[in-house]
């Protein structure tokens, strides 16, 4: 199952959904878990580097707070 690795989320869902086989369909749910968790840390490494900051700088409103 090596070229599963390179396969979508898409098409390891519909081979799950379409799967008989219980060892298979064992072997295609770990590797969907692993692409959600791939995808997750990368939409948050993207997140986290965001450098535009969506209301601008927070220092520049402390003296609001003082």
């Amino acid at each position: 199952m090596a070229e599963d690795r390179t396969r979508s989320w898409q098409e390891l869902c519909f081979a799950a959904a379409t799967e008989s086989d219980p060892d298979k369909l064992l072997e295609i749910l770990a590797l969907l878990s692993s692409a959600v968790v791939d995808r997750q840390k990368q939409l948050t490494a993207e997140m986290h580097n965001c450098q535009e900051p969506r209301f601008g700088s927070t220092e520049k409103h402390l003296h609001w707070l003082q």
